[in-house]
């Protein structure tokens, strides 16, 4: 089955926006406020994208942006490399449907 539940479907939108967000800065503000974190090691398994923001507010922690990020670093999505747009969608779309399955439709 090639469609997602609403729940993956809303964890995609976010995995997409927040992709155009840090690495073709669409939103320049909110650019300012992730930064590609670079490890010691340059590996890319061990790549995160970390928020900038000080103070971590309920505000903060339930913000499109933090909610995009958690997401993005616990499906080790950040230091991939992918050819275009497309194939980063049906990447996401099966890791998506092996992480959190895809009932209920």
């Amino acid at each position: 089955c090639k469609f997602l539940n609403a729940n993956n479907m809303y964890k995609r939108a976010l995995c997409c926006n927040l992709s155009r967000v840090v690495y073709k800065g669409t939103a320049p503000f909110s650019r300012d406020i992730t930064a590609p974190s670079d490890t010691q090691y340059n590996f890319r398994t061990h790549r995160s994208i970390r928020c900038s923001w000080v103070r971590q507010t309920r505000f903060v922690r339930q913000s499109f942006m933090m909610e995009a990020l958690v997401l993005y670093n616990s499906l080790g999505v950040a230091g991939k490399y992918f050819e275009d747009e497309k194939e980063f969608r049906l990447f996401i779309t099966e890791k998506l449907k092996e992480s959190f399955g895809n009932g209920n439709l």
